[in-house]
């Protein structure tokens, strides 16, 4: 591993530029030629050829795994080592995220970038069917015509979307550059400052011109972005350092998942180094000087988040699996299995959380063939979900039930079942089950007229209505019906849907909320929506969300909200509580500077204006997830440690993001308390 980012101007004689601004801490191999356009690259691969005779750049297998964490200074180091440990050690990040692959393609070239990632989305799948395939083909979405040139923003608001989710490798086939990805801006170095999944982070692929030079003294690319990013981006950025050829890219792409999934010999899974190692040496019939642009940033001893254990599918509705068994619409179905090791015998000490996701059948889609250089064509996607909750594991078995909603697709075809589980430490497990009949509706089912209850808040349950945030808040929904709520998506106008109104001349902007419902852990009737709303304008916003029970039957629910200027900071409903108190009390207040760190004094004066006590607390950028503060306890005494008389005080809180000079970055307002004896 190599720590510590190199410079093409190792001997610092660019204008203007002294080492203390042109780190060159761990040096660089760097081609003989500089301005020929295909030719000149960096590359690692310098330090892992260890035979004789091997030289340097075209010939020779890699001995060796490398890697490189880019850190400038010792700031940036810590960013990429934390990251590290949390990806490896804490136990939020065990979630059902970890089954997702995303898969991106550029338009245009023939659907040269849609082929290939089809065909690299396939091997991926062959490989380990537990894993779930998201695709965000551009040429598959609207294009629309901007003053700015060409741009496909569902795409770009899918990909976000699926970022937010979370996803365990992103994989791009495509145009690109050092600040992000196709002519039309779909992922940009702006998107990446912006991403909070700090405990969702991915393994990035890119097979794209220069998306990650890490030798330039001047630029911070787009894919040193991805790992330098403190709150969230990527663990891992396989990726280019130069111009790459787009014929030669799938080749070793493909190579790369071929390894990603396969156990070395000893039963171990690959390190990230490794995998990069492995797929170099596999495609070295190709062109050896294109998979020499190939380089990791990041760690290469590291593995990736593989689930170490397995979950089978024991019984459907009570009866051992037959791989003929059909749920019908409106049935009630109960799921039950073990989690069980490489050998197929229960973990009997397993005991946790599963997360299951029940997919209808795949469905047929299409390219539109938006450019002169791409044409429609059809590629397959299993995107409707059935149900998606969470269950106990009791001793490695476990059992859930849902109701299927009315909404199915009729067709008698085979579903998919996918299983995530964790024990609430490292240790976890995937599955799936492909064997599963969907189609066809009860004869008999039950009868329900009720719609859903739906509530509606801001970041958190405690937002109250008319309260501030952000301009890139998220949406929180808490849904209960007897039943359970329609995810389908089938039939048109049965969605669950988010509908904001806008200051900017009443704009209404809409939101499939599907994908983000889960349910309740064992109780399928309650369930909840967290859905990242971005870039609104400041003013006043209303948000109405509806929703469908199983058998087609509406509720609704709303909430009002204020966006405050992104870049000043903003207080609202600021109290104490309890008021009036007696022994103590404690402060509380919404302010729209989420994940940044925050100094706050609270400051308790008489009706006279004389100050009695200082209350000091500062919030850190990790602690700083939310919208609200309301742990800021006083216990009534003076800045002296005595007893505060009865009687009418103002109080003023000052709030300030850390380190701010500016107005802009600090807010105050005054309230009054009082206390009683």
């Amino acid at each position: 591993m190599l720590f510590g980012i190199g410079s093409f101007d190792y001997k610092s004689l660019g204008d203007s530029r002294t080492e203390a601004n042109n780190p060159n801490l761990v040096p660089v191999y760097e081609t003989q030629e500089s301005m020929h356009p295909i030719n000149t690259y960096t590359s690692d691969d310098y330090f892992a050829l260890l035979d004789d005779n091997e030289s340097m750049p075209v010939f020779g297998l890699l001995d060796i795994a490398v890697g490189r964490l880019p850190a400038a200074n010792i700031g940036e180091a810590r960013t990429l080592v934390n990251k590290i440990v949390n990806y490896e050690t804490n136990p939020i990040v065990l979630k059902d995220w970890k089954n997702r692959l995303c898969f991106v393609a550029d338009d245009g070239d023939n659907n040269l970038h849609f082929y290939d990632a089809e065909g690299v989305a396939i091997t991926a799948t062959q490989q380990d069917s537990s894993y779930n395939v998201e695709k965000v083909y551009l040429d598959a979405f609207q294009q629309v015509s901007t003053s700015g040139g060409e741009r496909y923003p569902d795409a770009k608001n899918a990909l976000l979307d699926i970022l937010f989710k979370g996803s365990f490798i992103v994989n791009y086939l495509g145009h690109g550059g050092d600040d992000g990805w196709t002519q039309e801006r779909i992922f940009t170095s702006s998107d990446i400052n912006a991403l909070t999944n700090i405990d969702k982070l991915p393994l990035f692929i890119t097979a794209t011109c220069s998306f990650g030079p890490h030798d330039d003294p001047t630029t911070v690319s787009a894919g040193e972005l991805l790992l330098l990013n403190p709150n969230g981006g990527a663990i891992s950025v396989l990726t280019t350092v130069r111009v790459v050829i787009a014929s030669h890219n799938e080749r070793l792409v493909r190579n790369t998942f071929n390894v990603i999934f396969d156990k070395k010999s000893n039963g171990q899974m690959p390190t990230t180094g490794e995998v990069l190692q492995f797929s170099k040496n596999n495609a070295a019939i190709s062109p050896p000087v294109n998979s020499r642009k190939y380089a990791l940033l990041g760690d290469p001893t590291m593995k990736l988040a593989y689930p170490r254990h397995n979950v089978k599918t024991t019984q459907i509705n009570n009866q051992a699996i037959t791989n003929q068994d059909t749920i019908s619409a409106l049935d009630l179905v109960t799921i039950s299995g073990d989690i069980v090791d490489d050998n197929g015998a229960k973990v009997s000490n397993f005991n946790g959380t599963i997360y299951p996701t029940v997919f209808d059948k795949q469905d047929r889609l299409y390219t539109l063939g938006n450019d002169a250089g791409s044409f429609a064509d059809d590629f397959f996607l299993r995107k409707k979900i059935i149900f998606k909750g969470q269950a106990s594991v009791v001793n490695g078995s476990f059992s859930f039930s849902f109701v299927v909603p009315k909404d199915i697709n009729y067709s008698l075809g085979y579903g998919k079942i996918s299983y995530y589980a964790e024990d609430q430490s490292v240790i976890d497990a995937h599955g799936n089950y492909d064997g599963l009949i969907v189609g066809g509706s009860n004869p008999n089912p039950p009868i329900d007229n009720q719609g859903p209850e739906v509530l509606v808040y801001m970041n958190t349950e405690e937002f109250a209505r008319g309260g501030i945030t952000d301009n890139n808040p998220k949406l929180l929904v808490k849904l209960y019906d007897e039943n359970g709520i329609n995810t389908v998506g089938n039939s048109i106008g049965h969605d669950l849907t988010a509908r904001v109104t806008t200051p900017k001349q009443d704009e209404e902007l809409e939101y499939i909320l599907n994908d983000f419902y889960e349910s309740t852990k064992d109780d399928y009737t309650r369930g909840t929506v967290v859905y990242p709303l971005k870039d609104l304008e400041p003013g006043l916003h209303t948000v109405k969300v509806k929703a469908w029970d199983v058998f087609n039957n509406p509720g609704e629910g709303s909430t009002e909200f204020v966006v405050a200027e992104s870049a000043d900071m903003a207080l609202a409903h600021v109290l104490n509580y309890p008021n009036p108190f007696t022994t103590s009390t404690n402060f509380q207040f919404e302010h729209n500077l989420p994940y940044q760190s925050l100094e706050v004094q609270v400051q308790i004066y008489t009706v006279s204006g004389r100050l009695v006590k200082t209350i000091s607390h500062d919030i850190s950028a990790e602690g700083n997830n939310g919208y609200r503060v309301d742990d800021i306890h006083w216990d009534g005494l003076d800045d002296y440690g005595d007893r505060i008389g009865k009687g009418v005080y103002i109080y003023k809180i000052l709030v300030q993001a850390e380190g701010a000079t500016e107005n802009a970055k600090q807010s105050s307002e005054f309230q009054k308390l009082v206390i009683l004896k």
